[in-house]
């Protein structure tokens, strides 16, 4: 993500605002939220999430508290609204937000989690540059975007690919963690002693895996331009979302994060099939054995003229 910056200064022409992303837990339910807001705050909801408003005449008296991301309570363009999209994915997105604002929306989400990751461990943020002077509707210049008008169309298309980012950034630190299981799954394959060899750690890695495909398939990164929305009706969101996808790099990233689930599968697999034939060995034997077993004390049990006998019919017929 952008660089963290002041909110609410001015950086020549228009003012900045700060979008900050987080992914705080693995499923919100969203329905549940919207139904316990407080009545100070707006909402507009779809099946992906919600987008929350809180008018600036309703925000908390500004205090001294600074939070340990470093967004103080001046970092705000005191006369605008502030902004939170909620997402089922998991990821919350503030939109010129002080800290009490922060606050009061994770404590509104702690009670509409599904499972809960630590708040801040994952999170990105950029500058928005809001002035109705710029020739262009939106523009990336130096890592920085500007908008003539930051309404509520910019907001949720911006937020969105805000959700996609920091979600996917979770992902790939997570994959990239398994990665390093797979090195030793490979050891274990060359015939080293490894816990990841056992047919329950295999089978665990392999949900895993097969767990963050999914997440990542219901985040629709390919999927950005849907019929019907804003940016598939209007050519100047249409060329908002497009620059943000390809200003984070959502799609480059996401088919890397598929290629290297891939290769995590594949190698599970193999590994799986391999025990597999290993068990069949094993069995083989055990078979081999229980037949010698048995012939062996069928010969204690049998005379020895009988034996020659049998032994003779067996070789000669």
């Amino acid at each position: 993500g952008g660089g963290g910056g002041g909110g609410g200064s001015s950086a020549g022409d228009g003012v900045n605002m700060v979008v900050r992303s987080y992914y705080v837990a693995t499923e919100i339910d969203v329905p549940r939220l919207c139904l316990t807001l407080p009545s100070r705050w707006q909402f507009k909801s779809d099946k992906d999430g919600a987008l929350l408003r809180l008018r600036a005449s309703m925000r908390s008296p500004p205090s001294e508290v600074t939070s340990a991301a470093g967004t103080s309570n001046n970092a705000v363009v005191a006369e605008e609204d502030s902004y939170v999209s909620v997402f089922r994915s998991g990821a919350m997105v503030f939109v010129n937000c002080d800290w009490e604002t922060y606050r009061e929306a994770f404590e509104l989400i702690n009670h509409a989690n599904q499972s809960t990751i630590e708040p801040g461990a994952h999170m990105e943020d950029c500058i928005v540059n809001v002035d109705p002077r710029h020739e262009d509707w939106s523009k990336f210049k130096d890592g920085r975007l500007t908008v003539q008008k930051l309404d509520v169309d910019n907001i949720s298309i911006i937020n969105n690919i805000m959700e996609k980012t920091v979600v996917l950034d979770y992902h790939e630190r997570e994959v990239d963690a398994m990665l390093s299981g797979v090195k030793a799954l490979n050891a274990a394959l060359q015939g080293r002693p490894s816990d990841l060899a056992r047919p329950a750690a295999l089978y665990a890695m392999l949900a895993q895996s097969n767990n963050v495909s999914i997440q990542a398939i219901m985040l629709g990164v390919t999927q950005n331009i849907r019929p019907g929305s804003t940016a598939w009706k209007h050519e100047k969101y249409f060329s908002l979302q497009e620059a943000l996808v390809e200003e984070y790099e959502l799609e480059d990233r996401y088919d890397h994060l598929d290629r290297k689930l891939t290769y995590i599968n594949e190698v599970i697999k193999y590994s799986l099939e391999i025990q597999k034939d290993q068990h069949f060995v094993r069995l083989e034997r055990m078979i081999v054995l229980l037949i010698m077993a048995e012939l062996a004390v069928s010969m204690i049990h049998m005379p020895l003229g009988e034996y020659f006998a049998a032994a003779w019919q067996a070789v000669f017929g």
